[in-house]
């Protein structure tokens, strides 16, 4: 137990090859069996070779970690488990991947769906699936009213609006971002590229308001 609290302590200082080396330590006692803490041990290797970068290695932890608590979404560790994972597959550029596995917490509505909505759409825009993106966005968008994330879903939607050469969409996109987010950080982007696609169609009294 005393290496399990080791590595709780590194972790925290932000030391987290020394939080996976007593991980290990602790892993491999010949009385494991007696901790109550054999689990959260995995997720807390997980989160720290994901903090390392190592994608590979903690996808490989993170899936562990899952099946070790049986799908219990009742648990909260759960969703952000399967966040963490989707973001390992995403760094890996393995983008259908990612789209699973964000998309199981979409599904369970729980803390984080929103965050999973958000990935949802950037790794279906990679894979240049935008009817998709948008569909995942403008769920978030319906279902989280208040996230934190709805700024940047109405600036993916419309990004995905303007690749599909949907200007007229995009631009009442934009508009909404800049008039009900105006304090965004996506707001002023969003007012350059609003500017942008009415010269796209030659609407320049717009562009130059814009």
């Amino acid at each position: 137990e005393s290496y399990y609290l080791c590595a709780q302590a590194y972790f925290h200082l932000h030391e987290y090859k020394k939080a996976v080396e007593n991980i290990d330590l602790y892993q491999q006692q010949t009385n494991i069996a007696l901790s109550n803490n054999q689990k959260t041990a995995i997720y807390l290797k997980a989160y720290a070779l994901f903090n390392q970068k190592d994608y590979s290695s903690a996808s490989h932890y993170y899936k562990n970690y899952v099946v070790a608590i049986g799908n219990d979404s009742s648990n909260m560790t759960y969703p952000d488990a399967l966040n963490r994972l989707g973001d390992c597959f995403f760094h890996k550029r393995q983008f259908q991947e990612a789209v699973e596995t964000y998309t199981k917490v979409i599904n369970l509505k729980s803390t984080g769906a929103d965050y999973a909505a958000m990935q949802c759409g950037y790794a279906q825009g990679l894979m240049h699936q935008y009817t998709e993106k948008v569909n995942v966005l403008e769920q978030l968008i319906e279902q989280y009213p208040y996230s934190d994330y709805v700024d940047d879903a109405l600036y993916e939607i419309a990004r995905a609006e303007l690749l599909q050469e949907n200007h007229e969409k995009a631009i009442r996109t934009y508009n909404t971002l800049i008039n009900n987010h105006p304090n965004s950080k996506r707001a002023a982007k969003a007012s350059l590229e609003l500017g942008m696609t009415y010269r796209t169609i030659k609407q320049f009294d717009a562009a130059v308001d814009a």
